[in-house]
């Protein structure tokens, strides 16, 4: 049988096993750790068949191992594997969209630092309006996911500690997370190398291993449709998406810029959401998937307000701009984007 591990290097690995049938006559999953020496000190049989040739974080080496009469020591229960693994899951979702946060601020910088150097058609590029539009873009969703992903850090450590009502938001706010954290740390990087031109995709600098680095990240932990059906679960098998809600109801009263479209879009979700109940298969999934991009668009605005001080609002005002045309298109013909200093404040970096 083959078993599958990552980290073929450590001093100690975990392999995943699928088990005969248990006594409820269905297969489990159980968890064991795979030493390298037996209790008696000898070598503990490992197989390499081979390391992966992976496209990025080839740093981190992920091997594909066969394990003949190898002694391995179980992890929690047998065929409760998936029940092991869920506390880990939640952490290495965190750990993804965190990852997902640092790769797209370093993409964000070397452009940033670039365009303020770098000269075309007579004056720097960040005097530009349209490269200013797109840092405004880029700047706006990478301060919303960084504010997401550290409520979500807090509501872990909340639920950790005893919190009822954390407990239940974390359920569905881990899959949110960390969906979007890494669908948006791809397009940042991404859109940062087209920013710095020919220079962006030549391997001298940073960018190429950023962008190939980056790209495991909707795929590692469950891949972004997962996480739709994880929310989805969530919402049924938790008052996760209540308690959000209640937490973006809370923060529209406290909104005065937004509070009326806020207010709008939350009511009309609230229908929508409901009408999910009465849904069944592909139209249930579909309906999920397009209420839920919403609905996190909102709830990273309710975060953005929730932080929002003297200090902060620099950066988080343009943010919630962005986040509310969004939510609500403005088709205005006439318009206009941050000034260079806006941009300088939005993405938090001395010129």
């Amino acid at each position: 049988e083959k078993w599958f591990c990552s980290n073929a290097n450590a001093e100690i690995i975990f392999a995943l096993a699928r088990t005969n049938e248990d006594r409820a006559g269905t297969r489990g999953l159980s968890i064991f750790m795979i030493e390298k020496t037996r209790p008696d000190g000898s070598p503990n049989p490992l197989g390499m068949v081979r390391l992966k040739d992976k496209l990025g974080v080839r740093s981190m080496a992920s091997a594909e191992c066969k394990l003949n009469n190898t002694v391995g020591k179980l992890v929690g229960n047998e065929f409760e594997g998936f029940k092991v693994m869920a506390e880990m899951i939640n952490l290495s979702r965190l750990y993804n969209s965190v990852a997902a946060l640092s790769t797209a601020r370093r993409a964000l910088v070397e452009a940033f630092q670039f365009l303020v150097n770098r000269k075309t058609f007579g004056k720097k590029a960040i005097e530009h309006v349209l490269i200013r539009e797109k840092l405004y873009e880029l700047g706006s969703l990478h301060i919303a996911n960084f504010y997401l992903t550290w409520k979500a850090i807090e509501t872990l450590d909340a639920a950790d500690s005893g919190n009822e009502e954390a407990q239940e938001l974390i359920r569905f706010l881990t899959p949110m997370v960390k969906k979007w954290s890494a669908e948006k740390g791809v397009y940042i990087v991404r859109e940062s190398m087209e920013l710095m031109g020919g220079i962006g995709y030549i391997e001298d600098g940073v960018m190429p291993k950023l962008m190939r680095d980056i790209m495991v990240l909707p795929i590692w932990e469950g891949a972004g449709n997962i996480m739709i059906l994880d929310m989805l679960r969530a919402s049924q098998k938790s008052n996760g998406l209540a308690v959000m809600l209640a937490e973006i109801e809370k923060s529209v009263e406290e909104s005065d810029e937004h509070r009326e479209l806020m207010a709008r879009v939350l009511r009309n979700l609230k229908t929508k959401l409901g009408s999910m109940s009465s849904m069944e298969g592909d139209q249930l999934q579909l309906t999920a998937s397009v209420l839920f991009q919403k609905l996190t668009t909102l709830y990273q605005m309710t975060v953005l307000i929730q932080n929002q001080t003297e200090n902060s609002k620099s950066w988080i005002k343009p943010a919630l701009k962005y986040l509310s045309d969004l939510l609500e298109p403005n088709g205005e013909i006439e318009r206009s984007t941050l000034s260079v200093e806006e941009v300088r404040c939005l993405i938090a970096w001395a010129i």
